[in-house]
């Protein structure tokens, strides 16, 4: 603080010096997030998604879940420097998710859960199972006949 009130008296115009002090604020390090966080999909249909960060710091990440966007309550799960993670096994439902570390922390990302309706499952397993019969019958049939020169 004491820097930019040396500056602002050293300054010779008032509109100077607020440009000076606009330019000091904007370009401090604290003005720039140094972990960004983001997901391969904001809506997982399958069950699984990643979360992928970028860290410029070398102190160690923790990735905190929560159900809330305030982080009322949380799960926390240390990180390594792998820089994604896939999160699996989550019920149905809106998660939060961010990554801290003991001085600043990322964006928080929202991923919506929505499995698959169990009579979709139910229908695409009977699809498969279906084709996978006729494909075994065209084999079979193939099979019975000689082949003629």
């Amino acid at each position: 603080m004491g820097a930019i009130i040396f500056v602002l008296q050293k300054l010779q115009t008032q509109s100077t010096a607020a440009l000076w002090l606009i330019l000091l604020l904007t370009t401090s390090p604290a003005c720039f997030a140094d972990i960004s966080l983001n997901s391969n999909t904001e809506i997982s249909s399958e069950g699984y998604f990643v979360l992928n960060w970028v860290s410029d710091s070398d102190l160690p990440l923790v990735l905190q879940q929560s159900l809330s966007d305030n982080f009322s309550m949380v799960k926390e799960t240390e990180l390594t420097d792998a820089g994604s993670i896939t999160i699996t096994g989550l019920v149905d439902g809106l998660y939060y998710f961010r990554v801290i570390n003991t001085s600043e922390q990322s964006n928080v990302v929202p991923v919506q859960v929505e499995h698959h309706s169990l009579g979709r499952a139910l229908g695409f397993f009977f699809m498969g199972l279906f084709l996978f019969c006729v494909l075994v019958a065209i084999i079979f049939i193939g099979n019975k006949r000689e082949p003629t020169l």
